[in-house]
């Protein structure tokens, strides 16, 4: 389902910004947006790719072993950043890039270094597309602005960061 929130100035952001998020499931082509109330500052970016939702999580010996709903679509080099998990929450906002994908087992790995960890289940979380193919455009909607105030554009997993940011940041 989309969500418009807004959120207040707090001590690290000095304006407010209103969100909307289309949900992807179904609405797959509008773009998510952050737009300052004051209206000088807008934030556009592709619509977000579910790739699966995240069942189980385990770390062994540095490598990450992630169970999804499904792994189809998924390839190996692709990037991944997770969102929304309950138990490990060590890799919420955490970009992995895939090493291995089994289809059989619905399970990709990557080299994340931590402690071992589990196998344990998740109830919530999914993860999502950080390759190239995401991105986000920050600008000034006026038409006469300061070339320092041109728009910029970020790609891969550097939006997929920015976006999951801003939204822990103001929702």
């Amino acid at each position: 389902m989309a969500y418009l929130s807004g959120f207040q100035a707090n001590t690290t952001i000095h304006a407010a910004f209103w969100i909307y998020k289309p949900d992807p499931t179904i609405n797959s082509t509008d773009k998510e947006q952050f737009i300052q109330v004051n209206g000088l500052q807008k934030i556009e970016a592709t619509p977000e790719v579910i790739l699966g939702s995240v069942t189980s999580v385990q770390v062994t010996s540095n490598v990450l072993t992630v169970t999804l709903s499904s792994v189809a679509g998924i390839r190996a080099n692709q990037p991944i950043i997770f969102v929304g998990l309950g138990n490990a929450t060590f890799l919420n906002g955490t970009v992995a890039f895939v090493t291995t994908v089994n289809a059989n087992t619905n399970q990709f790995s990557a080299k994340f270094t931590n402690p071992d960890y589990g196998p344990i289940a998740e109830t919530q979380g999914q993860a999502l597309d950080a390759s190239e193919a995401r991105k986000v455009w920050l600008y000034y909607p006026e038409g006469a602005v300061s070339p320092s105030q041109a728009p910029t554009t970020l790609q891969g997993p550097a939006a997929a960061l920015f976006i999951y940011d801003m939204e822990v940041l103001f929702t």
